[in-house]
């Protein structure tokens, strides 16, 4: 049994499940998808981030090769 989707998993994913065993979790992704962001113009969504970062809030970066690299099969 694995809490994990088989279709959106990467061959290279051998975990069985995805999460923490103790303590809160380190991770958590909210998206800026809502219909609240919509019709926001790009200068309104970095002064929602600036004050998000001024508020202490946390950002992910994921670095990427020149070439595109594929997780699948």
């Amino acid at each position: 049994m694995t809490n994990k989707i088989p279709e959106a998993t990467s061959v290279h994913d051998m975990e069985l499940e995805s999460g923490t065993t103790e303590g809160i979790c380190p991770f958590t992704v909210h998206t800026l998808t809502s219909e609240e962001y919509d019709t926001m113009n790009t200068e309104t969504l970095k002064a929602i981030a600036a004050k998000h970062l001024d508020n202490g809030g946390k950002v992910l970066a994921i670095g990427h090769f020149k070439e595109p690299q594929s997780i699948w099969k």
